[in-house]
């Protein structure tokens, strides 16, 4: 539930102006699933499987929209996309 939620949370931080930096916008974004994963290793020495895999697929749907927006990737989709025109 806390990673659904957190998913929401990327169109709602990214209206937000007043963040500088994309790094402290990750950190806010994966603020909620941080906090999660310090309270089950504080009460049970062991974090649950869901948020590890819910922060690094949380992470690899951020660096996509990094690469797809580089001019490297551009270079290589817009011929594509003109030969199909």
């Amino acid at each position: 539930m806390v990673v659904a939620t957190v998913v929401l949370l990327f169109a709602a931080l990214a209206r937000w102006t007043f963040i500088g930096s994309g790094l402290a916008r990750a950190g806010i974004w994966l603020s909620p699933i941080f906090i999660g994963m310090v309270h089950d290793w504080s009460t049970r020495r062991r974090v649950h499987p869901v948020y590890i895999l819910g922060s690094i697929t949380l992470f690899l749907f951020a660096f996509r929209l990094l690469v797809a927006n580089s001019e490297t990737w551009l270079s290589i989709g817009r011929p594509t996309i003109d030969a199909l025109r």
